[in-house]
């Protein structure tokens, strides 16, 4: 496993995720590699959970016309892609746990959070201004999400900080799985007219540009 997180804020949405891969085998580190990417230049993903095979699904994103992209069909598309993948490796006796988040905004402009559970052949839409996900180690992972917003919040404005926001949940989610979750963190700041791409390191000083603001 590994966490990814999202969250739709007043002014934008941000997607992110650790980039650690470990052999769930041996729970040894292999590499260091993203786990975000950008669909059609406006929706982004974020993949947890077993790895091996399913590179295919992003090469298949990659072709996706982006005239069609929207957070919905990104997510109806992962779902079917990954779920032949997942249903191969059970036939052959392999584990499979395969979670995505997609954040973008739809056609009439509203937010959406995706959660794609692969394993379990389901599919969640959180609408609207305010959403919080996350997919990670911990059990709580949304709730760890949820308060780390909060802490990450400039003074007593409504401002947070986006990439200490990601800091903070790395953090968490590595001290309880220092194995499976790591640093560097990849996020999406993703605006109506901008997507911001970001590399986050442990310690990492507050970048001004990787700012949101909650109602």
């Amino acid at each position: 496993m590994t966490v990814i997180m999202a969250a739709a804020f007043r002014d934008g949405m941000v997607i992110a995720a650790d980039t650690l891969l470990h052999d769930p085998s041996t729970m040894g580190h292999v590499m260091s590699s993203p786990k975000t990417m950008l669909v059609g230049g406006r929706v982004g993903i974020a993949q947890a959970g077993t790895f091996t095979g399913t590179a295919s699904v992003w090469f298949e994103l990659e072709k996706i016309d982006p005239a069609i992209v929207t957070p919905r069909t990104v997510a109806e598309f992962i779902l079917a892609h990954a779920t032949k993948i997942h249903d191969i490796k059970i036939k052959k006796g392999e584990p499979s746990i395969c979670r995505y988040l997609v954040a973008g905004y739809n056609p009439q402009g509203g937010q959406e959070i995706h959660c794609v559970e692969v394993d379990l052949g389901k599919s969640h839409c959180f609408a609207g201004e305010g959403q919080i996900a996350a997919v990670g180690t911990l059990s709580n992972a949304t709730g760890v999400a949820t308060q780390a917003v909060r802490d990450s919040f400039k003074g007593s404005s409504n401002t947070f900080k986006v990439d200490e926001w990601v800091q903070r949940i790395v953090t968490a989610e590595r001290a309880a799985s220092p194995q499976a979750v790591g640093f560097p963190a990849t996020l999406l700041l993703i605006r109506h007219q901008q997507v911001i791409q970001a590399q986050i390191e442990e310690g990492q000083a507050h970048n001004p540009l990787l700012e949101g603001m909650f109602a």
